[in-house]
């Protein structure tokens, strides 16, 4: 592709996912955006969590008349196909009423793209409620685009160069890897972890230990089921952060006089898709269920 620069990209972060990228989405340019590429020399290509713009350098010329002209603005939306995507965010992203619109507009200040390679497209550090827009508002903005609020759909975003932004990004001592990057970032969900031990002749003496002695395990209760097994409850005394591949490491031990004995060196992960909510400490918290059979 001689003769053309990536002009900017945009990004989507996850902080479940160990790359800290969101997996399984696309970034699509709105058909508006579409037709404005075709006539300035603007390309699309897949990046990592997102999409690069590029543009041919020969055609800058063009895009300033746009500025001068109906403005430059390029506009985006981010669809996914994993349905469980809000499960493991610490927002439900998607909603009935509402979209996710997150904008880079022209009273931003005309040097908000002066010498910084990140912009981040949301006033919190992750996305939050404040993020959000009514279904018929975002229609409004996207009249000539026949948009699909289906569950894929969960995003969209807006960008507005003025021609301050557009010499930033054009500058000519920006080298291939010094673009801007306007980003989103999504918190992951976290959650208390509750270990449900089922075993026979389970003793009082157990306990579930943190190798990095951070998080302590309170005892909630014990059952005698009809078949003689017992039912032991262990649930963590603060939030775990659930991850794509967690770090966790909790053993179960068998607390003695003489010393600890391991039961199980490691036990398993919570699954962000696996337990019920309930009130704690006056909040509605997420219970993660971590069925463990010994």
């Amino acid at each position: 592709m001689t003769g053309f620069r990536v002009l900017f990209s945009v990004v989507i972060h996850h902080d479940f996912f160990e790359s800290g990228f969101c997996n399984d989405i696309n970034v699509e340019p709105s058909r508006a955006t579409l037709a404005q590429a075709k006539n300035s020399g603007i390309i699309f290509k897949p990046c990592l969590g997102g999409l690069l713009v590029l543009c041919d350098a020969e055609k800058i010329p063009i895009l300033q008349l746009y500025i001068e002209d109906e403005g430059l603005a390029f506009d985006f939306y981010i669809t996914s196909s994993d349905p469980y995507l809000s499960n493991y965010s610490s927002i439900a992203l998607m909603k009935d009423k509402q979209m996710l619109w997150l904008k880079h507009d022209l009273n931003q200040g005309g040097n908000a793209l002066n010498g910084i390679d990140k912009y981040q497209l949301h006033s919190s550090g992750w996305i939050s409620d404040d993020d959000y827009y009514s279904k018929d508002k975002v229609s409004d903005y996207f009249e000539r685009e026949t948009l699909d609020f289906s569950a894929k759909t969960f995003m969209f975003i807006s960008i507005k160069l003025n021609e301050q932004d557009l010499n930033s990004l054009t500058a000519n001592d920006i080298d291939s890897s010094g673009f801007v990057v306007f980003y989103a970032a999504v918190n992951n969900k976290s959650s208390f972890w509750e270990y449900r031990l089922h075993g026979k002749n389970i003793k009082s003496s157990l306990e579930i230990s943190d190798r990095d002695k951070d998080i302590e395990f309170n005892f909630i209760s014990n059952e005698l089921l009809n078949d003689g097994r017992n039912i032991t409850v262990f649930r963590s005394s603060k939030e775990i952060k659930l991850k794509e591949f967690s770090e966790c490491y909790f053993q179960l031990i068998d607390k003695r006089t003489n010393g600890h004995r391991v039961l199980i060196k490691r036990l398993p992960v919570a699954h962000f898709n696996h337990g019920y909510q309930e009130v704690v400490d006056t909040k509605l918290a997420q219970i993660s269920e971590i069925f463990v059979n010994f």
